[in-house]
């Protein structure tokens, strides 16, 4: 049975992503450009599992959208790092992630921005939680990124 978008309520269709380490399937709305991630997706696009850790580390309250992967309510998360700052659906049981079509860039920009000086820090600013970047993490991140530029038309 194909998922709900959380903002629209339209069936979502699944796109296979190929231009990754380890091809993944993502469940992708047509209306609203929104996609969903399962647990280690996030991961999977960036090139190692501090994205997701960072994701769901510190999340918020509870936003209005279901998780369109196991129908709790999923917690906003807000990430910010040197002046980009992006709010992400984040769900506390099954550790999927939501993110609404335009929101990939600012996850970009943030974690790009994390990355590339190390010591810099991403925080999540209504809790002060900072994590700072080693200059090994951002060696072992940069091709991921590519992915992420890469994969990010597919979503259109």
């Amino acid at each position: 049975m194909p998922r709900r978008c959380p903002r629209d309520a339209t069936s979502m269709k699944v796109l296979r992503v190929e231009r990754v380490a380890f091809p993944f399937e993502v469940d992708v709305c047509g209306k609203c450009h929104g996609f969903f991630l399962d647990k280690g997706e996030a991961g999977k696009i960036a090139g190692g599992r501090e994205l997701e850790r960072l994701l769901h580390a510190y999340a918020g309250e509870r936003g209005p959208a279901s998780c369109p992967g196991c129908g709790d309510k999923m917690r906003l998360r807000t990430l910010t790092a040197k002046g980009h700052s992006v709010t992400v659906d984040v769900c506390s049981r099954c550790k999927g992630t939501w993110l609404d079509g335009q929101e990939l860039a600012g996850l970009k920009a943030a974690y790009q921005a994390y990355l590339n000086e190390p010591g810099s820090t991403l925080q999540d600013p209504k809790h002060g939680a900072t994590t700072a970047a080693s200059a090994q993490e951002s060696q072992e991140h940069a091709g991921g990124l590519a992915a992420m530029i890469g994969w990010a038309p597919l979503l259109k």
